[in-house]
């Protein structure tokens, strides 16, 4: 699906940015898809809002303390097990489009495999971490399983690569929505801490089956298949990004594992509660590159080409 050269938005937009930007096919795109990311984010900022508070509130400090304390435990193995391939793998997509189902095939297989050793080694992690915490090992086994559904992400590569997130942004959007319906079910039926933390996984299931769905209408051209060449490929590229994101997560969630050591999980249990109101905003710069990024990539490669082409000699140009 492209963008029409004249979207209906652009009606309103303010004259003189119309008139500068009217018939720019590649900007309107852009624009277009950092919209559709911005609705999936105003929505959730909204309804992560009320239902995370209300949540909050039925669970009371010390279980959401709790519950927090795994998800941010968990967090540093979700970094992990995306192997820092998002940008890697958008960019070659969109450069090379029919190498897409070697890239996307390739990259789903590590992460499903990368998923599985990283779900064993959070539990593991934590039995050592908290040994004895039954209740604390059960909540991180389930909460940790999100880790195998988050490989179906990789379709969104897809989507992200072709300026697509529209197709993203409502598979994630209806099964968020039916995951906030459940957790607000929950508190109703005065539901035991471990199913909130179920709710989790559910969710990103529902995600991964609506992307499933939402990409039998969006293909990549072939089916997707294994290449080693292209995982060498992809993880000599993608191992810094993935420290530098790793480095990212520690600095943002070591202060919810650092207050449950050091003060308690009540106290940890307040803080987290607190904690959307500032974090939220940080996808901002996210969202504006994940619409940039493609586009970049495609104009990269034009312009290599036309530099390769002119350093030829006359006779085979």
């Amino acid at each position: 699906m492209t963008v029409p050269s004249n979207p209906l938005w652009l009606r309103y937009t303010p004259a003189p940015i119309r008139r500068r930007i009217e018939g720019r096919t590649n900007l309107h795109s852009i624009i277009h898809n950092t919209g559709w990311l911005l609705a999936d984010k105003a929505l959730r900022l909204g309804m992560g809002l009320f239902v995370g508070a209300w949540v909050a509130r039925y669970l009371g400090p010390s279980q959401f303390g709790e519950l927090s304390y795994v998800m941010a435990f968990v967090a540093f193995f979700q970094v992990i097990s995306l192997l820092g391939l998002d940008g890697i793998a958008i960019r070659d997509i969109a450069r090379e489009k029919k190498a897409s189902p070697a890239i996307l095939g390739t990259v789903l297989r590590l992460r499903l495999t990368t998923g599985f050793i990283c779900w064993f080694a959070a539990v593991a992690g934590m039995a050592m971490f908290r040994p004895g915490d039954t209740h604390t090992l059960i909540l991180t086994a389930i909460i940790a399983g999100s880790l195998i559904f988050q490989a179906a992400d990789t379709i969104d590569l897809w989507f992200q690569s072709q300026t697509q997130s529209k197709r993203t942004v409502f598979s994630k959007t209806v099964s968020y929505i039916m995951a906030s319906g459940l957790k607000v079910w929950l508190i109703l039926a005065k539901a035991p801490l471990i199913l909130f933390a179920t709710v989790s996984l559910v969710e990103l299931a529902l995600s991964a089956i609506a992307l499933m769905v939402a990409y039998r209408q969006f293909p990549a051209p072939f089916r997707w298949g294994w290449d080693i060449i292209w995982a060498k490929r992809l993880l000599h590229e993608s191992w810094p990004y993935m420290l530098s994101s790793l480095a990212i997560i520690v600095y943002m969630r070591i202060d919810q594992i650092m207050l449950r050591e050091m003060i308690g999980v009540r106290e940890l249990g307040v803080f987290s509660a607190a904690l959307p109101l500032s974090s939220t905003w940080y996808f901002i710069p996210m969202m504006i590159s994940q619409s940039i990024g493609p586009t970049i990539a495609q104009k990269k490669k034009i312009v290599i080409l036309l530099a390769m082409k002119n350093q030829l000699p006359n006779y085979l140009v």
